[in-house]
């Protein structure tokens, strides 16, 4: 199954669109043209930067110098007309850097309103198909019932899990030990367009779930039991 981001993907239309209409301005007011891939190819080579990261929730690239603008400046540097008929799409292209971030902010808000992440049919929308396996030895054979496990599911919310130590528990895990997630889900969906890919692990007793994407980890608890 493909993930699909459909957020991400209707937040960047309108800006490729911008930074498209942009180029067509600048090659509109230019007295004499250059071929089209041209404008393309110094636009996009204007877009490579030298970047601060900036980490949130997610980790955040922040153009702060024009390196294509540079590279771009170093191969025309000794023919003075032809860099000036470049140079306008290559700090086009720079300035597109920021309008690609300004698209990814959009995302963001937009993904927390139609895809909450506090809300675990985000992550498990589908689960007709769904299936256990027991990952530790401590875990017993147990098999769920997609309606039971729908129904359990309606009861969950998410609450404070510390699960940076509960990681390293795992790692360092003694034998005798009864891991705390011994179990782990197959054949679940994420919401449609949501672009989340995720592992889920179950707790011993049944009323406690961990959703892992590669960004990011959820704890839910659940009032009912997730199996009989």
């Amino acid at each position: 199954m493909i993930n699909i981001d459909i957020v991400e993907l209707l937040a960047s239309i309108p800006i490729w669109l911008v930074i498209v209409l942009g180029a067509i301005y600048f090659y509109r007011k230019k007295d004499e043209k250059m071929a089209i891939w041209k404008v393309a190819i110094l636009i996009f080579v204007g877009m490579f930067t030298f970047d601060i990261h900036w980490n949130m929730e997610n980790e955040w690239k922040i153009p702060i110098l024009p390196l294509g603008v540079w590279i771009i400046y170093f191969f025309m540097r000794k023919d003075a007309e032809r860099w000036q008929r470049a140079r306008t799409y290559a700090w086009w292209g720079f300035l597109s850097s920021y309008l690609l971030i300004f698209s990814g902010l959009i995302a963001i808000l937009l993904q927390s309103i139609i895809y909450p992440e506090d809300e675990v049919e985000t992550f498990l929308a589908n689960v007709e198909n769904v299936e256990v396996i027991t990952i530790h030895p401590s875990g017993e054979n147990i098999s769920l019932d997609p309606e039971t496990f729908s129904e359990a599911l309606k009861t969950a919310t998410r609450e404070d899990l510390d699960l940076g130590q509960w990681r390293d528990e795992d790692i360092q895990v003694e034998q005798e030990h009864a891991e705390e997630f011994p179990y782990m889900l197959e054949g679940i969906k994420s919401k449609w367009g949501s672009g989340y890919i995720t592992t889920i692990f179950l707790d011993r007793d049944g009323h406690g779930l961990i959703v892992s994407t590669p960004e990011q980890q959820y704890y839910f608890e659940t009032e009912r039991r997730l199996w009989e």
